[in-house]
């Protein structure tokens, strides 16, 4: 199985190389964060950098379009990293999922609203990057 990003190809072990740096510093203060009973505001940051939360989106709303297969691979090593970390983002996997376009859809109404809805979620973030940016520089 091959994710294609923009002109690039990365293959599943490719991803899985990407983000095992990452699972390895989440890992590192995961045991502190339960015994402190600290939120893993920081582990989320490097899952952010990461660009993490893309994995499903589709290649053409600039994520990595991965297929489940890996998908799930890597959400378990994020469990064996800070099993709490997949919980916290199940809303948003969920949310992702039910924006993709659905191949048995076809080109409904509903496929077509999903297609507006990633692009709208696109536009969103880039106008707070906008906003954040102007408001560094000020």
């Amino acid at each position: 199985m091959t994710t294609h990003l923009a002109s690039l190809t990365i293959s599943d072990g490719e991803m899985e190389k990407r983000f095992a740096p990452v699972f390895e510093g989440i890992a590192a203060g995961a045991v502190e964060r339960e015994r402190n009973r600290a939120l893993p505001f920081e582990a989320i940051k490097l899952l952010k950098e990461a660009v993490f939360g893309v994995l499903r989106v589709p290649v053409e709303f600039g994520g990595l379009g991965a297929s489940l297969r890996p998908t799930f691979d890597l959400l378990t090593a994020l469990a064996v990293a800070d099993s709490n970390l997949p919980q916290a983002l199940r809303a948003h996997f969920n949310l992702v999922e039910d924006l993709r376009p659905n191949k048995n859809i076809g080109h409904s109404r509903r496929s077509r609203r999903r297609r507006n809805s990633f692009s709208d979620l696109r536009a969103r973030k880039e106008a707070l990057r906008r906003a954040d940016k102007n408001h560094r520089t000020s």
